[in-house]
């Protein structure tokens, strides 16, 4: 199986770059896309590939440091992958929830 390193960037959009052999070699960016867009989630992106949701599929978390409304400041979103183990699949995100409530987190 082909492995990636999938990292997030200040200033810029989830990226991967595709591992081409071992040792890796890494060939050209592929942006992650979810819903047909890349995915951005504002400054200072953290990703990390979790089954979040039990379905044995990894799927996507991460922190959103910035967003057009304040209020939105720091909430984790959750990516759902709906494709496969092999060739992961993004259709739409929620913001991770704690009775209820957005999980929130501040900076610093």
């Amino acid at each position: 199986m082909t492995k990636s390193l999938v990292i997030g960037f200040v200033f810029l959009i989830l990226c991967a770059f595709p591992s081409m052999a071992a040792p890796p070699v890494f060939g050209s960016i592929s942006y992650i896309q979810c819903g047909g867009d890349s995915i951005d989630v504002g400054f200072f992106s953290d990703p990390v590939f979790v089954d979040f949701d039990g379905d044995g599929l990894k799927d996507l978390i991460v922190g959103q440091y910035f967003d057009e409304n304040v209020e939105n400041y720091g909430k984790m979103r959750f990516y759902q992958n709906v494709g496969t183990s092999t060739d992961p699949s993004f259709a739409s995100w929620i913001y991770i929830q704690a009775d209820g409530s957005d999980i929130q987190c501040s900076a610093g």
